[in-house]
């Protein structure tokens, strides 16, 4: 099986996340880092989580038939914790297994690499939503995928 590695670097630290999020995304074991970014010579805040596993009807976009058991998972956090979330960017790009397609898709360049946008929205309300319940968020429309 495969398990997507990314580039290999240092993690980076470049701006700070709340407390709560922060011992909550370091409860999952999973490597994360935090990354500015500038977009349209805007100033955008990135989380990026690695490793995130996947369900096993997905599989990367571009090696078809290789299992594939992990991927990165990129949040644009600009704003947060006042600011609504949705979305999520995956790295490698995710297909099904079956090739059926998956809807609201399309590729971000980011980071330097490609990855995929998954265009998703539901009422996130800042008041009472946080970032690492985005991200359990993220990971169930990867479950819901892989089932249809």
């Amino acid at each position: 099986m495969l398990r997507y590695e990314a580039p290999e670097r240092q993690i980076r630290r470049q701006f700070a996340l709340p407390e709560d999020d922060v011992e909550l995304l370091e409860s999952c074991g999973l490597p994360w880092e935090t990354v500015v970014m500038v977009e349209n010579g805007q100033r955008s805040l990135w989380l990026f989580v690695h490793d995130v596993p996947l369900p096993p009807a997905i599989e990367a976009r571009d090696q078809p038939g290789v299992p594939l058991v992990t991927a990165t998972m990129g949040f644009r956090v600009t704003g947060y914790p006042g600011a609504n979330l949705d979305m999520v960017y995956l790295n490698p790009p995710l297909a099904r297994v079956s090739r059926s397609p998956i809807a609201a898709l399309s590729d971000f360049q980011l980071d330097g690499r490609i990855f995929q946008q998954w265009s998703r929205h539901y009422p996130f309300d800042p008041a009472t939503h946080t970032l690492f319940g985005h991200f359990r968020t993220a990971q169930t429309w990867l479950e819901k995928e892989a089932i249809q």
